[in-house]
C-alpha cells in the first residue's frame, strides 16, 4: 500500500507527545508529510479555523480544558477537517463520547502501533471525502430544485422525512440495542422496517421479500454480513435485482471497509450511525428508484437462471447434449455432497477442501453460482483446518443443490428446452 502524504496538526500541551507522533509519521507517511504543533486552547481554535490541514490530533488530557471541549468548539465554529482524539489507557468511555460528539476516530496513547496510526489517518481522510461528496450532492440537489421550492418561506426546523418515498428497509444486526436504535431512526423518517438477527436470516428475508435497502452489520453469528451479501448478490443475479446494502461496522480499518465493498456492499457506515449520513444515502437511493414502483405490485419477471443461460451457450439447441451434461453434473454433485458430509463427520479438513474444490469447479462450469460460492467457503475452511461455519455452508450447498437438481432433472426427463427461443 502506498504511503500517504499529508499535513497533520497536533493539539497537545505536552511537547514531548509531538516526538511520539513524529515517530509514527516517519514509520507510516511519506517524507513530505508535515506535523504542526500548538499547545494553547485559543491558539488551537484559531489554527483549526483555517482548515488548512488534512487531519487534526487532539489530546484529551489537557491542563486547562479537556480535548472533548475543544472538539465541540472546533466543530461549532465550522471545522471541516477530520478530528481524532488521543485518549489515555484509563479514559474508557471517552472514546465513545468523542465519536458521538463528532470525532472521526480515536487513538489510545501508549498503545497506538504504526499500523493503527496509518489506519486511523487513512480512514479519517477518506471519511471526510465521503462527507464532502454528500454535502456537494445535497447542494446540487437544492440548486436544481424548482424555484418555488427554493424560495419557500423558512419556518421552524422540520424533522427530515423519507415518507414520500415509501421505503421498506431491512435492518440486520445481532445486537438488540443497535437494531432498536436503527429502527427508531428509520421509522421517525417514515420508513417501514423489518429486522433480522443474523446474516443467515437476512439472506432468507432478502430472498423472500423485496427491500429498498438493507442495513447489514458486518459481524454476526451464523453468517457474517459480507458472506450474506455475497449470497444475496448471487441470488439477485438471476432475479434482475440489486438491493442497496449498507455495511454497519465498528472497525475503521481500510482492509475491513474494502472487504465489505468487495463482497458487493454499496456503502460502509461506521458505528455509531450518524443519522445525517444514513439519511443522505437513503434519500439519494430512494429518489433514484422508479417512481412508478408500488410496494404491492408483482415483482418483475425473473431472468432465466444462470445455469440455463450457461447451458444454452454451451449446447445451443442440442437437447441430448444438454441432458448428458446435466445428468453428469447431478451425479457428480450428489457424490461430492456425500464426500463433504462424511469428511465433516470425520473432521478431515483436507478431504473437505478437496471435495468442495471439485464441486465448486463443476458449479462454475455449469453456472450454479450460489452453490459455487458456498463451496468456495467450504474449500477455504478446509485449507485452514477450521470447522466453525462448515455446517452452515453445507446447509447452503444442500438447499441450493436440492432446488437446482429438481429443475435440472425436470428439464432432462421432459425434454424441455432450457432457455427461451432465440430470435
Amino acid at each position: 500500500m502506498d504511503r500517504l502524504s499529508c499535513r497533520i496538526l497536533l493539539v497537545d500541551d505536552d511537547k514531548e507527545d509531538s516526538h511520539d507522533v513524529r515517530e509514527l509519521m516517519t514509520r507510516t507517511l511519506t517524507e513530505s508529510s508535515a506535523l504542526d504543533w500548538v499547545a494553547g486552547y485559543e491558539e488551537a481554535l484559531a489554527v483549526i479555523g483555517r482548515n488548512s490541514h488534512d487531519a487534526v490530533l487532539i489530546n484529551y488530557r489537557r491542563g486547562d480544558r479537556d480535548g472533548l471541549e475543544l472538539l465541540r468548539d472546533a466543530l461549532a465554529q465550522g471545522c471541516k477537517m477530520p478530528l481524532i482524539l488521543l485518549t489515555g489507557q484509563d479514559d474508557r468511555g471517552v472514546d465513545l463520547e468523542a465519536m458521538e460528539v463528532g470525532a472521526a476516530d480515536f487513538l489510545v496513547k501508549g498503545r497506538t502501533t504504526p499500523e493503527m496510526f496509518d489506519r486511523s489517518i487513512r480512514y479519517a481522510i477518506r471519511h471526510k471525502r465521503v462527507r464532502d461528496q454528500l454535502r456537494l450532492l445535497n447542494t446540487l440537489r437544492q440548486q436544481l430544485a424548482p424555484p418555488a421550492a427554493r424560495s419557500a418561506p423558512t419556518g421552524p426546523p422540520v424533522e427530515p422525512s423519507l415518507a414520500d418515498l415509501g421505503l421498506c428497509i431491512l435492518v440486520a444486526d445481532d445486537s438488540d440495542t443497535s437494531r432498536r436504535v436503527a429502527t427508531i431512526m428509520l421509522e421517525r423518517w417514515g420508513c417501514r422496517v423489518e429486522t433480522a438477527t443474523s446474516g443467515r436470516e437476512a439472506l432468507q428475508r432478502a430472498q423472500q421479500s423485496s427491500y429498498d435497502a438493507i442495513l447489514m452489520d458486518v459481524q454476526m453469528p451464523e453468517m457474517e454480513g459480507p458472506q450474506a451479501t455475497e449470497l444475496i448478490r448471487a441470488w439477485e443475479h438471476g432475479q434482475g435485482r440489486h438491493t442497496p446494502i449498507v455495511a454497519l461496522t465498528a472497525h475503521g480499518r481500510e482492509a475491513d471497509h474494502q472487504r465489505c465493498l468487495d463482497s458487493g456492499m454499496d456503502a460502509v457506515l461506521r458505528k455509531p450511525i450518524r443519522s445525517q449520513e444514513l439519511f443522505d444515502l437513503l434519500s439519494t437511493w430512494g429518489k433514484a428508484m422508479p417512481r412508478s414502483r408500488e410496494r404491492n405490485a408483482p415483482p418483475p419477471a425473473p431472468r432465466p437462471a444462470l445455469w440455463i443461460l450457461r447451458l444454452d451457450e454451451i449446447c445451443g439447441d442440442d437437447l441430448p447434449l444438454r441432458a448428458e451434461i446435466l445428468r453428469n453434473f447431478v451425479s457428480e454433485a450428489d457424490q461430492a455432497v456425500v464426500d463433504i458430509e462424511e469428511a465433516l463427520v470425520q473432521r478431515d479438513s483436507g478431504r473437505v477442501g478437496r471435495a468442495a474444490h471439485r464441486l465448486k469447479g463443476n458449479c462454475l462450469t455449469v453456472g450454479v453460482d450460489v452453490m459455487a460460492r458456498a463451496c468456495w467457503g467450504l474449500e477455504e475452511l478446509g485449507k485452514k483446518g477450521e470447522f466453525a461455519n462448515a455446517g452452515i455452508l453445507l446447509s447452503q450447498v444442500r438447499a441450493e443443490f436440492h432446488r437446482v437438481r429438481g429443475e435440472m432433472l425436470h428439464c432432462v426427463d421432459d425434454g424441455i428446452p432450457l432457455a427461451p427461443e432465440r430470435s
